[in-house]
């Protein structure tokens, strides 16, 4: 199939296809198979496009789990899995997905064979780095065997410093853990990525900064680590990387991403700077708006540039918060935020009866609801929910044009009252942080919604997300999962929402799906948040260049069948198989 298909473009066999087709050829001879996967190995070092196209091929996943399992072909076969996860970030979460290749890596760290240990800690550490590979790795318990090699003595010191990058990888976000018990460890963390900045040896590996940068960007999501962090000097590390990340690339070009390594910088940047002192070492210090410029140039990725705006809104607002500001008609309480009166009423006051007889002559409030992708379908339900009741809904998939931050800021400053859609994938996103505070800054009333089950205020170490729900009356939508629940929640919700003086609206007969609302208007921003989320960045700048929108993308969907080879190679850059085959699957199940 994949033979004919390059056969139809007029094009060449990729240099992966005859190792590829060699290993998944039952006919082969182990000796052949045992070439063919150090080939392949050699081929997935440090060439992000090999190692795509090795994960994408047909039938090589199943041929690695039956050589890991092989007497002869496990050694050979690990090569591949090491090299794959060592420099794809793509492939990570797809060999992560196989539960038989994850099984086989565990039982390696548990063995007493030192190279299968070895081979099974760098694999197992490096797979960690990408967030998408997470959820996997936490249902086989991966964490407890960075744990358990951490405090055994007669670890090597390699296999120590891997697992606690590991451990940071999976367990750093969190309010309460190991690193926020130990700040040693964040020590001996900034101690390795300083060598990193130089391209040393440490504990017999060569060490490059995006080895080291996933760890720093998962421990600084965390409010109890942000300022130890500050304190132990990452700052200075980060403005040393981009002033010399050049030379490590220059010494080892191979190993060496310096868009992913400004990337990870800017991410991390962003992280700090909403804490109060991350904003005021930014805010102070001579030399961040010329590394915040560097983020913003035309050499940086979207993703930078997006990472740089919202610093420098963060940063802006931290100001005007250390500044006195007089207070402004914004501090108001849920139910206040409603005009009630009218022009021969100057007690501002009205009667139910009153409201009820008078009620065309009033705008019901301006709702933003605030929330992380992740729970997208609930959120468009309760926003054609609350329609129905009249309310005016601020939803970024439906207002969202231009800069992102602008009209971020311009809906919070222009919302009555804001839903905060919590859950622990709206804690860790520092877009919903950055909004939420600019929220409590400007004191806006906010309604906590529970989007996750067993994740709400009191039951969870929470951060500032805890101190943003603090002791409010919360709405749990996440075990609002039948009709009639999801109605009986919604119209606690709107109670909540109506002004005292203003009577409660009836109840529409039906409440819209979510399904019915089928229009998706994302900014091109929006749209490649998405593509780096389903694993596709490294073409985020084409969608970019292409200013692909919401509407392009669902154009996209309805003809992406169509499309040939040389098309999306030409016009997205997209040349791998598997890419082109997941991006048709993802358009048709979001755009269409």
């Amino acid at each position: 199939r994949v033979h004919g298909e390059f056969l139809e473009q007029n094009q060449s066999p990729t240099m992966t296809t005859p190792w590829c087709e060699i290993v998944t050829k039952r006919t082969s001879s182990d000796t052949q198979k045992a070439n063919a996967f150090e080939k392949l190995g050699g081929l997935a070092f440090g060439n992000e496009k090999a190692a795509t196209e090795i994960v994408s091929f047909p039938g090589i996943l199943p041929a690695l789990v039956q050589a890991l399992n092989h007497e002869i072909l496990h050694y050979h076969s690990m090569i591949v899995v090491v090299n794959l996860m060592c420099n794809s970030n793509n492939a990570r979460p797809i060999l992560a997905r196989e539960s038989e290749i994850l099984d086989r890596l565990c039982q390696y760290a548990n063995d007493q064979d030192e190279s299968h240990h070895d081979m099974s800690m760098f694999a197992l550490s490096f797979m960690s780095h990408n967030k998408d590979a997470s959820p996997f790795m936490e249902e086989k318990q991966i964490s407890t065997i960075f744990a358990k090699v951490m405090q055994d003595p007669s670890e090597t010191q390699s296999n120590q410093v891997l697992a606690m990058m590991g451990l940071a990888n999976l367990t750093g976000r969190e309010e309460q853990s190991r690193f926020t018990a130990d700040t040693g460890l964040l020590e001996q963390l900034l101690d390795i990525f300083g060598r990193a900045l130089g391209c040393e040896t440490f504990a017999g590996l060569v060490w490059v900064p995006q080895y080291v940068l996933p760890a720093l960007v998962s421990l600084s999501v965390s409010d109890s680590i942000k300022k130890p962090l500050i304190q132990l000097g990452i700052f200075p590390h980060l403005l040393r990387l981009e002033k010399e990340g050049s030379k490590h690339f220059n010494k080892f070009p191979k190993l060496v991403n310096l868009q992913l390594e400004r990337e990870y910088s800017a991410q991390i940047l962003f992280n700090l700077a909403l804490s109060n002192e991350g904003s005021s070492f930014l805010g102070s210090h001579s030399s961040w708006p010329w590394l915040l410029e560097k983020f913003s140039s035309e050499s940086s990725t979207a993703v930078c540039k997006d990472h740089a705006e919202r610093i420098q809104f963060r940063i802006r607002k931290w100001k005007e918060v250390t500044e006195p500001q007089p207070q402004t008609s914004r501090n108001r309480s849920v139910f206040q935020f409603l005009s009630k009166t009218k022009k021969d009423d100057p007690s501002g006051s009205l009667s139910a009866a009153e409201a009820a007889s008078t009620s065309t002559t009033y705008t019901m409030p301006l709702v933003m609801i605030s929330y992380n992708w992740a729970h997208q379908e609930m959120i468009k339900k309760i926003a054609a929910g609350l329609k129905q009741y009249n309310f005016r809904i601020w939803l970024d998939i439906e207002h969202m044009s231009g800069s992102t931050v602008e009209a971020m800021a311009n809906a919070v400053e222009s919302a009555d009252v804001i839903l905060v859609c919590v859950s622990k994938a709206y804690k860790e996103s520092a877009n919903c942080a950055l909004e939420a505070q600019y929220a409590m800054q400007l004191r806006k009333p906010t309604v906590p919604l529970i989007m996750e089950d067993n994740y709400r205020p009191g039951t969870h170490q929470m951060g500032w997300l805890g101190m943003l729900c603090g002791t409010k009356l919360y709405y749990d939508f996440s075990r609002a999962t039948t009709p009639d629940t999801f109605k009986a929640k919604l119209a606690e919700l709107v109670v909540e929402l109506t002004p005292k003086n203003v009577p409660v609206p009836i109840a529409p007969k039906t409440i819209p799906e979510a399904q019915t609302e089928t229009k998706v208007e994302m900014t091109v921003d929006q749209v490649v948040e998405w593509v780096r989320e389903v694993g596709l960045g490294e073409y985020a700048d084409r969608f970019v260049a292409h200013q692909m929108d919401g509407a392009a993308m669902r154009s996209l969907a309805k003809c992406i069948d169509n499309v040939g080879w040389p098309e999306l190679r030409a016009s997205l850059g997209i040349d791998s198989l598997g890419d082109r085959l997941r991006l048709r699957a993802l358009l048709h199940a979001k755009f269409q």
